[in-house]
């Protein structure tokens, strides 16, 4: 079954990235966080916005050969339920 998610999180430009607990949350199908969505929002957009101000850092270190891209892969089953804790 496809999780519905509310309009914020489809507007959002950040949907795509998204693994916060909020949308765990709402894939998960419970309101598990009530009033404190909002900071869990903002604090899952501020996450995504850190690391991909990273990004043409971490592009130029690897075209460099100083960064194996493997360095970079993250598997969330072995580590977290969410991408973004």
């Amino acid at each position: 079954m496809k999780p519905s998610f509310p309009e914020r999180c489809i507007k959002c430009p950040y949907l795509k990235y998204c693994g916060g607990r909020c949308l765990y949350s709402i894939i998960e199908g419970a309101d598990l966080w009530g009033e404190s969505f909002d900071a869990l929002d903002d604090v899952t957009r501020r996450t995504i916005e850190a690391v991909l101000s990273a990004v043409p850092e971490l592009e130029s270190l690897i075209k460099s050969g100083r960064l194996e891209p493997s360095a970079l892969m993250y598997d969330p089953v072995l580590d977290s339920t969410e991408v973004i804790p």
